[in-house]
């Protein structure tokens, strides 16, 4: 299963820089919708494995979600404007 999603999460990856070759500088808007798809759903498949304890060590039966609150508590810290 680990080779199954990490193999997804690279295609995803591939197809999305093929859309981000097409954008033109982000001017195309359905080949940047694409791309930006495709990005999200690799960037997925690869937490997915994460969540899984499969990579990165992230123990899966003590702490199922702190991945998940990791990467929300950067994003409050990135952006400010969330907190409210």
């Amino acid at each position: 299963m680990f080779y199954l999603l990490l193999s997804l999460a690279i295609i995803l990856e591939v197809i999305a820089v093929f859309f981000l070759n097409l954008t033109n500088g982000f001017t195309n808007f359905v080949p940047t919708v694409f791309a930006i798809l495709f990005y999200c759903s690799s960037i997925a498949a690869y937490m997915l494995l994460n969540a899984k304890g499969e990579v990165g060590g992230c123990m899966l039966e003590e702490q199922p979600y702190l991945w998940l609150s990791q990467v929300l508590s950067f994003l409050m810290k990135l952006f400010p404007c969330l907190k409210s």
